[in-house]
């Protein structure tokens, strides 16, 4: 099914070239966190590591909470969602780090309402310091991108 996500954050890795957009990856493949391992090859690996490593940040003890239940919590407590989009038929695909996310599928339209976290930049901020990450990208912006399930 296809459809589109509408979020505001910033886009963390470029599904067109396969690389991370930030600052640490300006040479493909440069960027290493202790969050990332090589278990993170897949989609569901990067983005398990991805909302534990925005959990710990945030003071998160891990012990008692499986990886698979990290991004419903990661938004409640920290205020911010870890989301793939793209295609399945693309080698790659895109990960965006955002404060607000909206999504639209063919079957009925996604009304859009002002996220309450946009007036503020400091859950994403956090979260980015969590991953170790500093943007290409100078601010959050709204990044509509398509996706499928």
């Amino acid at each position: 099914m296809t459809q589109a996500v509408l979020f505001y954050g910033y886009n963390l890795n470029d599904p067109e070239e396969g690389r991370w957009t930030i600052e640490e990856d300006r040479n493909y493949g440069d960027f290493h966190a202790t969050w990332f391992t090589n278990s993170d090859e897949t989609r569901n690996g990067q983005l398990i590591s991805m909302n534990g490593a925005i959990l710990e940040g945030a003071g998160v003890d891990l012990t008692d909470v499986s990886g698979f239940n990290y991004d419903g919590l990661v938004e409640r407590l920290c205020g911010v969602s870890v989301l793939t989009y793209g295609h399945s038929g693309k080698l790659y695909y895109g990960i965006g780090l955002a404060s607000s996310v909206y999504v639209a599928d063919d079957w009925a339209p996604m009304p859009v309402a002002p996220g309450s976290n946009i007036d503020s930049h400091e859950p994403l901020a956090k979260a980015l310091k969590a991953l170790g990450m500093t943007p290409e990208a100078p601010h959050p912006s709204w990044i509509l991108a398509p996706s499928e399930l």
